[in-house]
């Protein structure tokens, strides 16, 4: 297999192998590609957009010092945790739904 230098594709099969590895396992990992390709666009998104705070709009170093560095990288951080639970919350609600869809199917059948 030829090696991918596309770092969009990189970084979204990483989060989806994180959410193969912590979210029931039994769920096909192709299935989770929503919830981790929404995470992955979230992520850039709001990095650049902190990014562009931070350098531009923020006062930081008024008012913690020499703090400033490590408040901004937990205030990302923070930020970037809402875009790995909702990620999450995508992938659970399409595997919920799917499973709604199949008990529906069984019943029709049994009808």
């Amino acid at each position: 297999p030829e090696k991918s230098n596309n770092p969009f594709a990189y970084f979204t099969s990483v989060i989806t192998n994180g959410y193969a590895k912590g979210w029931n396992a039994l769920y096909p990992q192709n299935k989770k590609a929503k919830g981790a390709i929404f995470t992955t666009i979230t992520w850039l998104f709001a990095t650049f957009i902190y990014s562009i705070y931070v350098n531009n709009f923020s006062n930081y170093n008024v008012f913690y010092s020499s703090l400033a560095g490590i408040v901004v990288l937990m205030i990302w951080i923070y930020i970037l945790s809402y875009a790995l639970i909702i990620g999450i919350a995508i992938n659970s609600d399409s595997y919920l739904r799917k499973l709604k869809e199949e008990e529906k199917s069984l019943e029709e059948k049994k009808v």
